[in-house]
């Protein structure tokens, strides 16, 4: 019932929630029931848990019971990837860029907290941002704010008239891009990649790539009927690929009213090493964060993430009441008490024991008298007070007008009453990058560059070492992705084997 899968108030919005987690439940509870009995049967007893969408692992029972939970659950793990490898070296404010094989997601990290949203659309169309109304089906759970766009490795490049475009459709893993000659014939963008230069054609780990069949494909679909040459087209498909992933990144700041040139790039997935200085250059963004095993990010995201749950229920209640002392204290008694309940049935679902000390975060939705949308406020801890609620107010008349560009005063209201409890993951969980130094010297390839093929130094993630310097231009490859460092960039190799690049058109900040 809805009132078990999300108790908050809004009709629609509770029913969709409510159809989708059933209609995905079933299949969820007995894949996870197969995959704990075939663990047992070889002999692994660590408990099975289950990445949710606003960035934490659930028990799979409960995963199973809400599966509502997990729907965008594994984009959520990248942008947990993403924090954790910035405040592992000082860094808070991050744009999680992570480009798969068919899209590209941007979510934001502020203050070392990645965003959460408590109502978003899927399966929508014409909306980069889950959280325009009207775009898809509204779900009511808490996840990690994203946009996302149809431009990964495997988009398929294709005309139009005379125009060129790229995705949305993908070639996917099967039979993929041309050049894995895996009986792909369509273009894609790491076709492109690869007729650059940006790719090594000795591939990932055991697959090859063919440079012949990226280029007779790209010839075949694209250069011929537009008339130009296979690299002109190539170089127009990768800065397309560029622009279209750029309007995700637009979507979580400047549509948001945050100007992106103060925070750190962050590149996760298998494609976006390739990409992500030439991104951060269209936004003024001057320094870029590769973490060790990024073509693997949303992975190592998951062995990050911290046990966590969030309960939620209707609290509708105007501010006004709650701050005004002679009529206050049943009202705050009320909202005190939701509160406890929420965080008691919230210990109860990771059933933690008297001896944990586990983060408890409250939390209100406020709402102008008369909308339908709200944001979520988090509250102090400690008591409930007139002045707490004064300062909630206060701090959604911020939010309001950093998102709208609106400074308004009117009258709010209490909507929705939240706790999330968290159990936190180790740190140090994940080892660090191995490095083994090479004594051979760096190879060269000839890259596209600004107008023209130049040969660049190429070296293997492994074989550099902490400190170590890199200016671009170079290529540095590993067994999952290939980064291209373009001119007027340079990194430094940290102990974990992250690289921090800077450049770009503006000075770090």
């Amino acid at each position: 019932m809805s009132s078990a899968v999300w108790p908050e108030l809004g009709e629609y919005e509770r029913a969709t929630t409510t159809l989708m987690s059933a209609y995905v439940g079933p299949v969820m509870a007995a894949y996870l029931r197969r995959l704990g009995e075939r663990l047992r049967g070889l002999g692994v007893t660590a408990p099975v848990r289950v990445m949710e969408s606003a960035g934490g692992v659930l028990p799979a029972a409960l995963a199973a019971s809400r599966a509502v939970y997990t729907i965008e659950s594994g984009p959520a793990a990248g942008v947990i990837a993403a924090a954790r490898q910035g405040a592992r070296r000082g860094l808070a404010d991050l744009i999680s860029f992570d480009m798969g094989g068919t899209t590209a997601k941007a979510g934001l990290v502020r203050g070392g907290r990645p965003g959460i949203t408590h109502e978003f659309q899927v399966g929508g169309k014409g909306s980069f941002g889950g959280r325009r109304p009207g775009t898809g089906v509204p779900i009511k759970v808490p996840a990690i704010d994203l946009a996302e766009v149809g431009s990964g490795g495997g988009s398929i490049a294709w005309t139009d008239g005379g125009t060129l475009r790229v995705g949305p459709r993908s070639a996917g893993a099967d039979p993929g891009p041309a050049c894995y000659g895996r009986g792909g014939e369509l273009p894609t963008v790491t076709d492109a990649n690869l007729v650059l230069g940006y790719l090594d054609p000795g591939g990932f780990g055991e697959l090859r790539l063919s440079p012949e069949r990226a280029r007779e494909a790209v010839e075949r679909h694209v250069a011929a009927p537009l008339g130009v040459g296979v690299v002109e087209a190539a170089a127009a498909i990768h800065d397309i690929a560029n622009a279209q992933m750029g309007a995700a990144v637009h979507v979580v700041t400047v549509r948001r009213g945050i100007d992106p040139r103060g925070f750190t790039l962050v590149a996760l997935g298998g494609a976006a090493p390739t990409h992500v200085a030439r991104l951060a250059e269209r936004f003024g963004i001057a320094r870029v964060l590769v973490p060790p095993r990024a073509g693997v990010g949303s992975a190592v995201g998951l062995l990050h993430a911290d046990l966590a749950i969030e309960r939620a229920r209707t609290f509708l209640a105007p501010a006004a009441t709650l701050v005004s002392c002679s009529a206050s204290r049943d009202a705050l008694g009320e909202l005190g008490d939701a509160l406890a309940d929420l965080e008691r049935a919230a210990r109860s679902d990771l059933s933690v024991a008297p001896d944990d000390a586990p983060q408890v975060v409250r939390s209100i939705g406020i709402r102008f008298v008369g909308q339908a949308h709200a944001f979520t406020v988090e509250l102090p801890a400690g008591p409930v007070t007139p002045e707490t609620v004064q300062r909630a107010t206060e701090e959604f008349y911020k939010r309001y007008n950093e998102s709208y560009g609106i400074d308004l005063r009117d009258p709010v209201e209490l909507t929705t009453a939240r706790v999330r409890v968290v159990l936190p993951s180790s740190p140090d969980d994940v080892p660090a990058a191995g490095h083994r130094p090479s004594t051979d010297p760096p190879g060269t390839r000839r890259v596209w560059l600004d107008g023209s093929f130049r040969d660049v130094p190429v070296r293997t993630r492994e074989s550099c070492a902490p400190g170590e310097v890199l200016a671009g231009p170079c290529v540095v490859t590993e067994p999952q992705c290939s980064l291209l460092v373009p001119p007027g960039w340079h990194g430094a190799v940290d102990e974990h084997g992250a690289l921090l690049l800077e450049g770009g058109s503006w000075p770090a900040t």
